[in-house]
């Protein structure tokens, strides 16, 4: 449900869904992940924004990451998959961010971010856009959404959760959300994590307790991040999804 929009730029609206739905009952998946573009001005229009030059990585919390370049603008990102961004510092990367206004709600601009090397894609932070943004970044179907694996209703909606499929060098490799695998994509090493993956009726205005209430956009999020990997670059255990993960959702009416 959704009145009040995110207070800080960039960053996602949250569904307060366990609040106005007690039966609410997703299956497990990570924090919403996010990507704020400092230094561009928010016109309430979309944006691209572009930075090139040796990359400051700053650590700002957990799985928080400040990315410097030497020019404007700058991004912060929440990696909520646990994806260590600090092996970008001191490498010279080009970004690309492109940043969508939701709704017509300011303080919903999610963005999403790839970040380049002379090798090819280094990072991906796919927020808003799904696997098209990812399929454009790698030129090729990348990504496709998978089967359903999940259902669950509320007095209001019903919601479907699927798998992300990934076309990898030893075929196809579905993740769920709040999972974290390792495969092989054109004959580099990827970390792949799956935020969320998700579609449903939820949207629009409706009647409730005799109010009218909105309840944001309709609803397609397929969030994910992909890191790079060097080979013989050994990985932490991915972080086990929150038990109440908080849900992405974009507002607008």
């Amino acid at each position: 449900m959704r009145g009040i929009p995110s207070p800080v730029p960039g960053l996602p609206l949250v569904l307060g869904l366990a609040a106005c739905h007690p039966e609410f009952a997703p299956p497990p998946q990570f924090d919403p992940l996010s990507v704020s573009v400092e230094g561009v001005e928010d016109t309430g229009e979309e944006v691209d924004a572009f930075s090139a030059g040796t990359i400051r990585v700053e650590a700002e919390g957990e799985d928080t990451w400040r990315l410097v370049f030497p020019d404007s603008p700058d991004y912060v990102v929440v990696a909520s998959t646990g994806a260590d961004l600090s092996g970008l510092d001191g490498v010279n990367a080009t970004a690309h961010a492109h940043r969508t206004v939701v709704g017509g709600f300011p303080g919903s601009e999610p963005a999403d971010l790839v970040v380049a090397d002379a090798d090819g894609p280094r990072y991906l932070a796919v927020v808003y856009s799904g696997p098209d943004f990812a399929n454009e970044v790698f030129g090729r179907e990348l990504v496709h959404v998978g089967p359903v694996y999940a259902t669950t209703q509320t007095e209001d909606f019903d919601w479907e959760f699927s798998t992300l499929a990934f076309d990898t060098d030893d075929g196809v490799v579905e993740i769920e959300p709040g999972a974290v695998e390792t495969v092989r994509i054109d004959g580099w090493r990827w970390r792949v994590g799956v935020v969320t993956s998700f579609e449903s009726d939820h949207g629009g205005w409706r009647r409730r307790n005799e109010m009218l209430i909105c309840y944001g956009s309709p609803e397609s999020v397929h969030a994910f991040e992909m890191l790079r990997l060097d080979e013989d670059e050994e990985l932490p255990e991915p972080p086990e999804p929150p038990v109440s993960a908080r849900m992405m959702h974009f507002g607008g009416c």
